[in-house]
């Protein structure tokens, strides 16, 4: 149980072991759509376009990593590492 408990964390950390916002947020929107398209598929009788839902899933792990780009390039403009701001 532990092993599968430091893989579950490891899902949601970055690879320095912090907590990742982005990845917990995916994986909600993740849960919340198999709901909402189960609850369609059953009331319409037919699958949804998931095109919009899929970027729904991914925005946030995206904006997430985009960010962090964007902050490596602004250190390093300014000759500091991101770790000295």
């Amino acid at each position: 149980m532990s092993e599968f408990l430091k893989f579950v964390k490891s899902i949601f950390s970055e690879a320095d072991g912090t907590g990742s916002t982005a990845r917990i947020l995916s994986a909600l929107f993740a849960l919340s759509a198999v709901y909402w398209i189960t609850h369609l598929v059953h009331v319409n009788h037919a699958v949804p376009p998931l095109s919009d839902i899929t970027t729904l899933i991914a925005a946030p792990y995206g904006v997430n990593k985009i960010s962090t780009k964007i902050a490596d390039a602004v250190a390093a403009l300014g000759g500091k590492k991101k770790d000295e701001q």
